[in-house]
């Protein structure tokens, strides 16, 4: 089982859940031990989830309605739902982990280990599997289900790699890279990078080809989402930015300032409606910029 422990334990996380508008933005704030959402624009921000400490790159599952995330120094893998409820603790004692990605339909959850490994178990967090051993420092993972591929950067080796679905066949597919967030926008069959060193974003076809640099002049870019219905590539920046670009690197500009540690974004598409009353909903609601 690769020493993970499955848990059914509560975390003594706060969740503060509002109504449901569409498609949402969703975000870690590391050093804030919180987890928030807006609407694409960023505006009218609040906080989701709160008392999660170290949180890091969240995935959220638009079928099951919930959100999955990654707690680094208590080791821990949790989710809650949408809707609000008490979060629940899935793995335990499972170190290092920096990013989780979904397979909704297949039920299956994926994690990436900074110590050096890839793993997944079920959506409840049964039946844990260690999947890929002996990386260097890998940082994120991001799914082509179709494609039945896994994809990830390794800041220790800067190589940006790929692996079948059950950890078979590594490719390494770019080199000299130090990314610290991958996304794939799987109609464009593309793979777009975050170095965090040489602040860049990068772009390149699925297997690697013709990789260029996007969008330059960033400082310190990490997770990403995409969200085809307006074009736009979303991503955290400088550790306290939340920003955004046309698909083509395009038009980049600030949505969200005066975060603490923030390491990625994520989107809740539900059913892409929006409201004009969020703020009315209960939650504690900011536009913007913190409080």
């Amino acid at each position: 089982m690769g020493g993970f422990l499955r848990v059914l334990t509560f975390s003594v996380a706060l969740v503060v859940a509002g109504p449901s508008f569409g498609a949402e933005l969703y975000w870690p704030e590391r050093g804030a031990d919180r987890i928030c959402r807006s609407l694409p624009d960023g505006s009218s921000w609040s906080v989701f989830v709160s008392g999660v400490d170290t949180v890091e790159k969240l995935a959220v599952d638009d079928v099951g309605r919930y959100v999955y995330w990654p707690q680094y120094d208590t080791r821990i893998v949790a989710r809650v739902s949408l809707e609000g409820g008490v979060p629940e603790t899935l793995l335990e004692n499972i170190g290092g982990v920096t990013s989780v990605a979904l397979d909704p339909v297949g039920g299956k959850l994926y994690w990436i280990s900074a110590w050096g490994s890839l793993g997944r178990a079920n959506l409840d967090g049964s039946d844990p599997e260690t999947l890929v051993t002996g990386l260097g420092a890998p940082q994120d993972i991001a799914l082509d289900i179709t494609g039945g591929k896994m994809y990830w950067g390794d800041l220790s080796t800067s190589i940006l790699q790929r692996a079948n679905l059950d950890g078979s066949g590594i490719e390494d597919l770019i080199t000299g890279v130090d990314a610290s967030g991958v996304e794939l926008d799987l109609v464009s069959s593309k793979i777009y990078w975050a170095d965090q060193n040489a602040d860049f974003i990068g772009w390149a076809n699925l297997d690697g080809s013709d990789p260029q640099n996007l969008i330059i002049g960033l400082l310190n870019p990490n997770g990403m989402a995409i969200d085809h219905d307006l074009g736009k590539l979303y991503w955290a920046e400088s550790t306290d930015l939340v920003r955004r670009a046309n698909l083509d690197g395009s038009n980049p500009e600030t949505l969200v300032t005066g975060l603490d540690f923030v390491r990625g974004v994520a989107f809740d598409f539900r059913d892409a409606v929006f409201s004009d009353d969020f703020e009315s909903g209960g939650t504690t609601a900011w536009s913007g910029t913190t409080p």
